[in-house]
């Protein structure tokens, strides 16, 4: 008789009521644990909802967000052991007064992040935030995950601040290759980190805050580089010849990495991907193929010529 299956087996797994008499103040250390007591935690560290409504929403036009008055980030060293940020009394209940204060930089809020399993194992049930002082400073355990939620808003306010005088900026150049976008069609009619439409993009995650990298001199990132190579491939369907060029996505490369370090290529093991170029090359239709690579840093474009049997970049 067969077991019973992962599906089954985490579905169980997710069933199971958590008891804190097994798990806190046992000694144990938060590692490699049950879904369950993951899940118990999880719930702990949830933002409550009346906070969640004071964030900026994802649609205020950018031009609004842009002029939020939000939390000031520290840039100070927070110079204390990880354990006197944890306190075995209760949270304070006053919320207003912890959201007028400033974040702590990012790199103590993921210490924070990484050491609050531990502390709950440990009997800790509020944390303590050592810029401050006072009996009222012991904050709940959603603190740390709404620090990196205004930590993310943060930045995406002045990066979309940057963009916009970068656009101000370039805007007044005559010799443009093309036409910017006017600051009224971009800042004030798209919200700051709304989904991008499926016609834009094949993934989910990715929102409108990706198109402020391209007002800008900064290198992309991959999500930025996803947009364009979904672009190009639609515009290549376009063209009549499309059916001799290919232009892999993002991933491609990691495939091909992936199989020259197994060195590879037998017909059970290799990549659909790869399959298919080989079958399009034997064919005789598919003679470029276009991919991009990260190296140095940033993405750069390879071509692959085969009828010329040529590779190259630029």
């Amino acid at each position: 008789m067969s077991g019973p299956k992962e599906g089954e087996d985490i579905l169980a797994e997710e069933a199971l009521i958590f008891d804190p008499s097994l798990w806190i103040g046992c000694q144990k250390k938060y590692k490699d644990v049950p879904l369950h007591v993951c899940n118990a935690l999880t719930k702990l560290r949830q933002i409550p909802k009346a906070v969640l409504s004071l964030l900026p929403s994802p649609d205020v036009p950018i031009l609004d967000f842009i002029s939020l008055k939000l939390p000031h980030q520290s840039a100070e060293l927070v110079m204390v052991k990880i354990d006197k940020c944890f306190s075995p009394d209760a949270p304070q209940k006053d919320v207003q007064a912890f959201l007028r204060r400033s974040i702590p930089p990012k790199s103590f809020i993921t210490i924070m992040e990484n050491s609050l399993g531990q502390a709950w194992f440990d009997g800790k049930v509020s944390i303590v935030d050592p810029r401050y002082m006072g009996s009222d400073n012991r904050l709940s355990f959603w603190v740390p995950t709404y620090w990196r939620r205004m930590d993310g808003i943060i930045k995406a306010q002045q990066r979309w601040w940057e963009a916009r005088a970068w656009l101000q900026k370039e805007g007044t150049k005559a010799d443009l290759p093309l036409p910017l976008l006017s600051e009224h069609e971009l800042f004030v009619s798209i919200g700051w980190n709304v989904p991008l439409a499926k016609a834009v993009t094949k993934s989910p995650g990715i929102t409108t805050y990706t198109l402020a990298q391209f007002l800008s001199d900064r290198w992309l990132d991959q999500e930025a580089m996803e947009l364009m190579i979904t672009h190009l491939q639609k515009r290549l369907q376009q063209d009549p010849n499309h059916k001799k060029v290919m232009i892999a996505s993002c991933q491609f490369f990691l495939v091909v990495e992936d199989a020259a370090s197994r060195n590879r290529y037998d017909d059970k093991s290799i990549s659909p991907a790869l399959r298919n170029v080989e079958v399009r090359v034997k064919n005789g239709t598919l003679s470029y193929l276009y991919i991009p690579v990260f190296g140095n840093h940033h993405e750069i474009a390879v071509y692959v010529d085969f009828k010329a049997e040529k590779i190259g970049y630029g």
